[in-house]
């Protein structure tokens, strides 16, 4: 029985700059043990030209960030086996990080167990960054502008959407876990920050 694709866990933020924010969102990540591997880049907007490179002593420069649809291969994250990988997407009038995660590998896994760890994750996050918005579910991209997605929450069926509100998250879960199959409780939930 198998999906397959990835799980993903994305946050969004309503600023623009997205360089400084992606390097405290680096230093979040980095507290846990986390390290980068590999950066790949365009160097053009066409994405007909591609940098790769190795990753020298965790350090991320910000010429990695200054070039088209980036993404980097990250090792330990969350207990991850495998490489995650993490791309940066810029949209008009916000932008947000994506970690996708291997779905065999989460399916392999007590998948509330992991979903919560991987909420905890993005609860501590916020009190380091302050994002909009995050997400965990199954194929979910960073494509809900900050202005519509609490409405939108309401109506989807994500297996988690957190919503920011200053001195606490706003949680929504869905029908579906992380997965995309085992059921769940649809519901929301406070958490006081």
């Amino acid at each position: 029985m198998g999906i397959g694709g990835s799980v993903n866990v994305g946050v969004v933020f309503r600023e623009n700059d997205h360089i400084q924010i992606f390097q405290s969102f680096v230093n979040s990540l980095k507290k846990s043990e986390v390290s980068f591997k590999k950066v790949k880049y365009s160097i053009d907007p066409d994405g007909e030209n591609w940098i790769e490179q190795s990753i020298s002593k965790n350090i991320i420069e910000d010429s990695y960030l200054s070039g088209h649809y980036t993404e980097f291969e990250v090792l330990n994250l969350l207990n991850s086996s495998k490489p995650v990988r993490l791309t940066i997407h810029i949209e008009d009038g916000y932008f947000g990080f994506l970690l996708d995660f291997n779905w065999e590998e989460v399916a392999s896994q007590e998948v509330f167990i992991l979903q919560n760890q991987m909420l905890q994750f993005l609860i501590e996050l916020y009190q380091d960054l302050s994002y909009h918005h995050a997400f965990i579910g199954h194929e979910i991209e960073v494509d809900v502008h900050p202005d519509d997605f609490e409405d939108f929450i309401g109506e989807a069926d994500y297996p988690v959407g957190i919503i920011g509100k200053t001195d606490r998250l706003a949680i929504y879960y869905g029908s579906v876990g992380m997965d995309g199959l085992s059921a769940q409780t649809k519901r929301t939930e406070l958490v006081n920050l």
